[in-house]
Parts: structure tokens; sequence; C-alpha cells
């Protein structure tokens, strides 16, 4: 659970970065002058400004999202990974690109640019790779929230659980009856995603 905070705070962090670069490169391709107008007039570079302006807001919602389900005691873990992988992701290449855009000064390391792509780029490896995020994501996403819930409810309904017969499941006696094929599904979708059994 600290892990899925951290994760949505490091992705803040590194959007934050990213916001200030875009707005300094905003302010820089304006006053900067080529062919007799400002460099912000040039579609290749206004499009790259307006794509990463909205790519971070995306993953600033999207971290906004997994800070907002942890403020209501719900599950974040999926939430958590998604903003750890795309908020540094989308950070470090929007950086990247204003680098490019103030030409050798962004490089230079007068600039804090490159500090701050460094910065991004550290933030991206630590508290889990983007590898391991996505692999999260997908391991979440397997079962509903609704599904889990279900299963929940299901495990500790005493009536349903009365017509269920005695039988293991993860080596535990569940019930008296026949046991149904979704809620035993349901069952092992709830110990899979928490790692938990029901009522314990």
């Amino acid at each position: 659970i600290a892990f899925d905070f951290n994760r949505a705070i490091i992705a803040l962090a590194c959007i934050g970065a990213a916001q200030q670069s875009v707005e300094d490169t905003i302010e820089y391709t304006k006053g900067r002058h080529v062919f007799g107008k400002p460099l912000a007039k040039f579609e290749g570079v206004a499009f790259q400004v307006a794509e990463y302006l909205t790519l971070l807001e995306a993953a600033r919602l999207i971290a906004y999202k997994c800070l907002w389900v942890k403020d209501r005691g719900l599950r974040h873990t999926k939430e958590a990974a998604m903003a750890k992988w795309l908020g540094p992701k989308v950070a470090a290449e929007a950086i990247h690109a204003c680098i490019i855009l103030h030409g050798h000064y962004g490089y230079n390391m007068d600039s804090p640019l490159e500090q701050r792509w460094r910065d991004v780029v550290g933030l991206e490896i630590g508290d889990g790779t983007p590898e391991i995020m996505k692999g999260i994501v997908a391991r979440e996403s397997h079962v509903t929230r609704v599904e889990v819930e279900a299963a929940r409810e299901i495990y500790l309904t005493s009536s349903l659980i009365e017509i269920m017969p005695v039988c293991q499941f993860d080596g535990r006696v569940v019930g008296s009856g026949a046991p149904g094929a979704v809620t035993l599904a349901l069952l092992a979708a709830y110990r899979s995603l928490t790692g938990e059994f029901p009522g314990t």
C-alpha cells in the first residue's frame, strides 16, 4: 500500500518537472526568432508543445484518480502502477523534446532542462521499473473490482455458504453442499487479487 502512494507521488513529481520545462520552452520559442518569425509559430514546434501539454495532463489525471481512490479507502494498486509508468515516461519524453527545441543551450549544464531530464529518468527506475508497472497493471486487470467485491459477498453470505458442499479451496474447507463454478471462480479471483481469503 505504501508503494502505491509513493508511485502516485513520484508520477506527479515527474509531471511537475516536465510541465515547468514545457512552460519554459513556450516562453523561449515565443522569443526566439528564425526566418523572420517566432519559433513558436512553426507547426513543428507548436504541435510538439500541444502534444506534450495534453499527454502531461492525461498522466496527471491518472495520478489524481489514484489518490482519489486511495482517499476512499479502496484498492488503488492498478491506478498507482498506471501513474508510475505513464507519468515518468511522458515527462522524460516531454523534457527531451524541450531540450531539442532549445538547441545547444538546452543540453548545456547551465540549463535546468538536462538536470530535470536526468532526475525524471532516475525516478522512472526507482520504486519499480516501467516493465514492473506494466506487469502490475496486467495482473490487476484480470478481474474487476465488482468481481472482487462479489466474491467477498458470496463468501460472507451465510445463506449461500449453507448450500455449498464441504470442499477444499486453497487448502481450506468451504461450505457444505455442491459449489457453483461461478462461486469458486469468484473466490479464486478474490484470492489472486488480494492475496487473502475472504473473511479472514
